[in-house]
């Protein structure tokens, strides 16, 4: 953030000496005046200046994704030791949206859309949502395994009825049996 404000500050004096320019030749100077001179060298100064402020705050901000997306690893591999599946998710949500944040800020600084910084982010994005993905897809067959069984379990138990039953069935008829033999006697 020190050097953010650090470019700003500079671009801020960039945009007076431009404005002290355009004075000094309403006033009548021509570039080649060394009064015009000192500005425009003054100007460029800042400008390299403004320039290697903001490669030091996309630097840091690299190296606190790189941070950032080491703790939300770590995170979401608890959380799925845990069986919070939610959370894993969530976790990698938040490493995607930080992952974002930093493409943008290299578009900003005049990065394009192949150069390598940003196409190993998006590759980075792109294998957290296949980390989602196989989330939702190891919860999606551990419910068909939980339904199976359950129709499984409730087969079992039918059948299990259906032999009690047929015992409580055979009680009664031997039951009927005897009383019919007593009966007889």
């Amino acid at each position: 953030e020190q050097y953010d404000k650090e470019a700003s500050l500079y671009g801020k004096g960039q945009q007076e000496i431009d404005k002290m320019v355009a004075a000094y030749k309403k006033a009548g100077y021509k570039e080649t005046d060394d009064e015009i001179l000192d500005l425009l060298n003054k100007r460029y100064d800042y400008e390299k200046k403004k320039d290697a402020a903001s490669k030091k705050t996309i630097e840091n901000a690299a190296k606190d994704l790189k941070d950032k997306l080491g703790v939300l690893d770590k995170q979401a591999k608890l959380a799925n030791t845990e069986g919070d599946y939610v959370k894993e998710v969530k976790f990698y949500e938040q490493a995607q949206e930080a992952i974002k944040k930093m493409v943008d800020m290299y578009r900003k600084a005049g990065y394009k859309d192949d150069s390598k910084e940003i196409l190993e982010l998006l590759q980075k994005n792109y294998d957290y949502a296949d980390k989602q993905v196989k989330v939702y897809k190891d919860q999606w067959n551990n419910l068909i395994d939980a339904l199976e069984s359950d129709t499984e379990a409730q087969e079992v138990a039918t059948k299990l009825a259906e032999k009690e039953q047929a015992l409580e069935d055979a009680r009664l008829a031997l039951e009927n049996a005897n009383k019919q033999r007593t009966i007889r006697t």
